[in-house]
């Protein structure tokens, strides 16, 4: 329930249970279990500007068995952790390859949620033009859903 729970307090900015529930997830869990879909927590943390709790995750979910989705996670937390960092150029890179890797596994919400995150980066290294079309390829895949807050 962590990728649905970590998202929603970032949605009602219940920033002190997120840090609660993130730490007590942290030191329950030794490893991640390989069928938790984590890419929504990395990106609830990264939304909360929680840099060392997204730090700690990072390598919490790279301890786990090398699933694709924990790979992918792994590749997107860094991505974030970066733009967070301010190291937009590198951020881009990271969450491009992020996005490819969800492309490749047919994770198509998933890949449009990370876009956002590329657009984010891309106008951070002052990358205007790819910024808006990394956004158009999130929007093209989210404005049918009706998606209001991806995650």
């Amino acid at each position: 329930m962590a990728g649905v729970t970590l998202p929603w307090l970032v949605v009602i900015d219940d920033l002190d249970e997120l840090r609660s529930l993130t730490e007590e997830i942290l030191a329950k869990l030794d490893r991640w279990p390989p069928v938790l879909h984590t890419l929504p927590v990395v990106r609830a943390l990264a939304a909360a500007g929680e840099t060392q709790l997204l730090a700690r995750t990072i390598e919490a979910i790279r301890k786990t068995d090398a699933s694709a989705n924990a790979h992918t996670a792994v590749l997107a937390g860094e991505g974030l952790l970066s733009l967070l960092q301010g190291r937009a150029g590198e951020a881009a890179e990271q969450l491009e390859a992020a996005v490819g890797r969800d492309r490749e596994l047919g994770h198509r919400y998933d890949a449009a949620c990370l876009e956002l995150s590329v657009a984010r980066a891309l106008e951070a290294a002052g990358q205007e033009a790819a910024a808006q079309k990394a956004q158009g390829r999130a929007a093209a895949v989210l404005e049918p859903l009706g998606c209001v807050n991806p995650f």
